[in-house]
């Protein structure tokens, strides 16, 4: 019901599984480490700090509603005090695969599907297609830059042992910043990419949407609501249902109005204007 992310219960069943004394946490460091739990976080947050945070506007009733849903939301889906763990540049029982583009705007969300409370890609198959090329190449640079370990780990040291040189010069993870590891060493990919899957799949874009389309589903989505409000009242008497029609008629240019500029603001820059 509140999609809820079981990591702590994940990670505890792993650190559980040491024969030897433990100290409640799975061993972490690249050398040593030989479990752990890979969180997917389709929507981790998008939310910002504001120094322009209005008070008064944001203590209304309808505003304090929309921040507590926002909020309880956000915390069901990630545990925040696993980000820490999660950055640390010698922590390998932790990775996450979260939605990132370094081609994206200042302030433009990784996944284009994300605008409008994550409706977004009802709007167009486009995003959609997009946002799903974009969750290949994110899974293929994590299992070849971040979802690695030390080469002197067991794990992978016993992997190497046929030629070594050859497999680190192959398959070793390039020095990626946004990984933050230790410098000066080499890790290799838990899963090594061979043949097609080793392929760069290339950045998928931004792709746009006409503003006749924004206006066109508009029209639809307040015809739709019309008819819904039609459905309810269809028992009701006379006098309510003339009444609902009167109102239909003359709010629906209103109701359009408002779900296109709900629209509009909530997909930004994507919309093409005046085409």
């Amino acid at each position: 019901a509140t999609n809820n992310n079981p990591f702590e219960l994940a990670r505890r069943y792993l650190a559980g599984l040491d024969p030897k004394p433990s100290s409640g946490h799975n061993p972490r460091d690249p050398l040593q480490a030989d479990r752990a739990v890979v969180t997917i976080a389709p929507f981790p947050g998008q939310a910002s700090f504001d120094p322009n945070y209005n008070v008064t506007e944001a203590r209304g009733l309808f505003k304090a509603v929309g921040t507590l849903v926002d909020a309880l939301i956000s915390q069901s889906r990630f545990l925040g005090q696993s980000v820490s763990l999660l950055k640390a540049p010698d922590s390998f029982s932790r990775f996450v695969v979260a939605p990132s583009d370094d081609k994206a705007a200042p302030g433009q969300p990784a996944l284009m599907s994300s605008c409008l409370g994550a409706f977004g890609g009802f709007v167009s198959k486009k995003f959609r297609q997009r946002d799903f090329q974009l969750g290949r190449r994110n899974c293929q640079r994590f299992l070849q830059q971040h979802f690695v370990l030390d080469a002197e780990n067991p794990i992978i040291k016993n992997g190497l042992s046929a030629d070594p040189k050859a497999l680190i010069r192959n398959f070793r993870a390039a020095d990626d910043s946004s990984s933050n590891r230790p410098a000066g060493k080499d890790y290799i990919p838990i899963v090594p990419l061979c043949g097609s899957a080793a392929v760069a799949i290339d950045h998928p874009g931004r792709p746009t949407v006409p503003e006749s389309m924004v206006k066109d589903l508009s029209g639809k989505a307040s015809d739709r609501v019309a008819a819904l409000v039609k459905a309810l009242t269809a028992g009701s008497s006379t006098f309510v249902r003339i009444g609902v029609g009167a109102a239909s008629l003359i709010f629906k240019g209103r109701l359009k109005g408002a779900i296109q500029d709900y629209l509009v603001n909530g997909l930004g820059p994507t919309v093409e204007k005046g085409k």
